[in-house]
């Protein structure tokens, strides 16, 4: 395989001075900038493509700070002529270049010497002919052609190309040759996103070493992790302050001298490694066509219908790349599709993609589509409401709603009576029935190993499971293979003889395993060697069973000590421990971290092994790639079940602590004024000590804090209980005094325990990796905990018909009957919510 080493060139100009890079890309091939090459042939400056051609003028800096100065050559010497002071950052050609070549602007036909400067045996310069790409020239692409003389030295190998189509967060590494340093330098950074479609824009990793900078011009943008070049670095600020440079990407490359470069390129991969199908790579989705098909029917034919089946088994895909697509193709029925994961909020997460839906509307102007509006029209009215007035307005026949990850609306929603509203509005959709005329379809995906909780929890959820559950099987042999090759094939990408065959075979016997084949063959094609994949890339990964913990240990193994832990504290947050689900994937906000990191989270974002979106109050949210990982990566799986055995021993002792200081903080409230409110004060702040030292939690200025608050809360339970008291005694005068004064204790133990579950969640999010959560925080859970409790109370009430308020219904019937209706839906309950 090559690396930057053995393809980067120095280019010469007849004065012996280094002008810039360029790297080997055929047998006599190599590919550098025009301006490059005009230098070295001619001796005059060259530049950039004119402002116009190249990226567009980023966006005014503030009044208080300068203007940034415009980008230039990569390679531009200290001599060349640019403008004194701040100018706009644009770039600003010296000597500007012809949109398309002409009988006046020939190419020179004198040679320009190159040679390979970090060869272990770099050999004696070449000579090399200019070759203009007309494909380039009339993109507007600074590009040029080289073609040498003779063969180029031995160890010198052409490089590959790779065209990622999402190049934001990959780590590059490329070589220059700036003013001074003829021997060539070394500089790394990250990759940011096109500018203006034509420019990569790439930024240094740090903010002390090499940079990209003049006399870089021509090299590659390497990629290790692909073997492979991403791009050819172009430009540079003027300026050290931003550190900020700009490369041509790899496809602009290949189309500009295909007839070279189409042999070395790797084309975008179509596989997904661990993140689910999506509509997006629908063309790349193979293997389900029976499954979506019979989802897709029963769509059309029943209100509800649940996918189940283990994890890892593609329910995602199924449903985002199979059933909608088909979905959106099916003229009979035009549906507004919704999807949706529930979170922490099943209802603010519908709010948002209901508002999302209406603002790609073409009409979404006249409606209002903000979230929070949404959440106050699901207060005035039920969903199906809600959701006729939409098809109203867009013209459609039937809303579709898609709940992807329905078992996070069990493991992330801890409000009881928000999931038991969720769940109203799924089964208000069956009750309305089957037929064409319905407004509402629901399809769901759920994790076989939480449909025992889901139909525990709710009967209503339970009767809807009961009816509407459909199975995922597995995929069979041939099925596989079809999502092996048929990408592939679609890139003219073959697999070495035998090695599908030996892919099957591994995977059998692997329950879930769609996401570790998946990783693989994403790892297989950035190692493909002409547009081949082949067994020793696969033995090199360490086939189905290796690859992925071969990679992220590889990942693991490059932090330091100090990210090392913070990796550790980071990944255990983003699965469930605070919620007590330790299988499950807990999406995490930049709030939720410790400070610095952050960082961190973001580079394994860039690592493929988080994904990083916005929720929807738009803040940052992380999440693990996939589930699978948490139990597939052998480093990741022990950490986690040793932080659940040990959490759970600390729950356990919090238990005895809470228990034990209620009792104390009752019996200290039967001291005289004002030794009750003093010793029940400092049992609520010793108690928190004890929690802290059982789940090995430093106390730091936030524990504190909260211990404060906590004796805050114990005068506050003493000055409550003495006023219950007294009021009891003016309501019932003939109420002995002894008699208000025992009921005080108890009270007093009953606030104490509540303090103590508080001081316990707190501890347990701490120990789970958490920062810890702030007062908001703690108020919500403390509010949270309390409306759990009085909705539990009413709805155990016999004469309890209240219900949720935030996504009502349709009124119910008491005393309705629970047998299902002839198309297998519920029928109402009164006792449910």
């Amino acid at each position: 395989m090559s690396d930057i080493r053995s393809s980067i060139v120095r280019v010469w100009d007849a004065h012996d001075r280094v002008v810039g890079a360029g790297f080997l890309v055929g047998a006599r091939h190599v590919i550098t900038c025009e301006h490059v090459a005009l230098r070295a042939a001619t001796g005059r400056p060259g530049g950039p493509p004119r402002p116009g051609s190249g990226p567009s003028v980023r966006p005014a800096p503030a009044s208080t700070a300068p203007a940034p100065t415009a980008p230039r050559p990569a390679d531009a010497s200290p001599a060349d002529p640019s403008p004194a002071g701040p100018v706009p950052a644009e770039p600003v050609p010296t000597d500007p270049i012809p949109t398309d070549p002409t009988p006046a602007d020939p190419v020179p036909t004198d040679p320009v010497q190159i040679d390979f400067p970090f060869l272990d045996v770099p050999g004696p310069p070449l000579r090399a002919r200019l070759r203009r790409l007309r494909s380039a020239r009339l993109r507007g692409l600074d590009v040029m052609g080289l073609v040498l003389e003779e063969d180029p030295p031995a160890g010198a190998v052409p490089a590959r190309l790779s065209m990622a189509e999402s190049p934001w967060g990959q780590r590059f590494r490329t070589a220059g040759f700036p003013t001074g340093r003829d021997h060539g330098e070394y500089a790394t950074g990250r990759v940011r996103d096109l500018v203006d479609g034509d420019w990569l824009q790439i930024e240094a990793e740090h903010r002390t070493g090499a940079r990209v900078r003049q006399g870089y011009s021509g090299s590659p943008l390497w990629n290790d992790d692909l073997g492979a070049a991403t791009g050819m670095v172009v430009a540079a600020d003027r300026e050290d302050r931003d550190r900020i440079a700009y490369a041509i990407p790899a496809a602009l490359l290949v189309e500009a001298w295909s007839e070279v470069l189409q042999a070395r390129s790797v084309p975008p991969c179509p596989y997904r490694g661990l993140s689910a199908f999506d509509e997006g790579s629908a063309a790349h989705f193979h293997g389900r066509e029976d499954i979506v098909q019979r989802l897709v029917r029963r769509a059309e034919e029943f209100p509800v219908t649940a996918l189940v089946s283990p994890s890892g088994t593609g329910k995602s895909s199924v449903l985002a790349a199979g059933v909608l697509p088909a979905v959106r193709a099916n003229g009979s029925w035009l549906p507004l599709p919704l999807r949706m994961r529930p979170g922490r909020d099943p209802i603010a997460s519908l709010s948002f993609a209901v508002a999302n839906a209406m603002e790609a509307h073409p009409d979404a102007a006249r409606w209002t589509k903000t979230p929070s509006e949404v959440v106050a029209a699901l207060r005035e009215q039920s969903f199906a409401d809600l959701a006729h007035q939409l098809l109203q307005q867009s013209g459609r026949r039937r809303l579709l709603l898609v709940v992807d990850q329905f078992e996070e609306l069990l493991t992330l929603c801890r409000d009881t009576a928000v999931r038991d509203g969720f769940i109203e509005i799924v089964a208000e959709a069956a009750r309305r029935g089957g037929g064409a005329h319905r407004p509402v379809t629901v399809l769901m995906a759920l994790r076989a190993d939480r449909e025992q909780e889901a139909v525990g929890r709710s009967r209503s959820l339970g009767l809807l499971l009961g009816s509407n559950a459909v199975r995922l099987d597995p995929m069979n042999d041939e099925a596989l293979r079809q999502a092996l090759e048929r990408p592939a094939a679609a890139h003219a990408v073959a697999f070495e003889p035998g090695l599908v065959d030996r892919i099957l075979t591994d995977l059998r016997g692997r329950g879930g395993a769609l996401p570790l084949l998946e990783f693989l063959l994403l790892l297989l094609w950035e190692q493909q060697e002409d547009r081949t994949l082949t067994w020793s890339a696969y033995h090199r990964l360490g086939g189905v069973g290796g690859a992925l913990t071969r990679y992220a240990d590889t990942m693991y193994d490059h932090l330091t000590g100090q990210e090392a832990r913070s990796a550790r504290r980071v990944l255990l947050q983003l699965v469930g421990l605070a919620e007590g689900s330790s299988d499950t994937r807990r999406p995490l906000l930049e709030r939720e971290v410790r400070p610095g990191d952050w960082a961190l989270v973001q580079r394994l974002a860039d690592e493929r092994l988080l994904c990083l979106d916005r929720n929807e109050k738009g803040e940052e949210v992380a999440e693990l790639v996939h589930e699978s990982l948490a139990w597939n990566w052998d480093r990741l799986h022990l950490w986690i079940t040793d932080a659940d055995r040990r959490l759970k021993e600390s729950d356990r002792r919090a238990d005895r602590i809470g228990r034990r200081f209620s009792i104390g903080a009752g019996a200290a409230n039967l001291l005289p004024p004002p030794m009750d409110a003093i010793m029940v004060g400092a049992t609520f702040a010793r108690m928190g000590q004890q929690m802290a030292k059982a789940y090995d939690v430093e106390i730091s200025w936030q524990v504190l804090r909260t211990a404060g608050i906590a004796m805050a809360e114990g005068i506050a339970a003493v000055a409550g209980a003495m006023w219950g008291g007294t009021a009891l005694l003016k309501a019932v005068p003939t109420m002995s005094v002894w008699v208000a004064l025992l009921i005080q204790p108890p009270l007093v133990a009953a606030i104490a325990y509540s303090v103590a579950t508080t001081w316990k969640y707190y501890f347990h999010v701490v120990c789970a990796g958490g920062r810890g959560p702030d007062n908001a925080e703690l108020r919500e859970f403390v509010t949270i905990a309390l409306r759990g409790r009085l909705h539990q109370a009413r709805t155990k009430s016999p004469s309890s018909t209240a219900r949720w308020r935030s996504a009502p219904g349709p009124a119910r019937t008491p005393g309705s009957d629970d047998t299902p209706k002839p198309d297998g839906t519920p029928r109402p309950d009164d006792s449910e919510t």
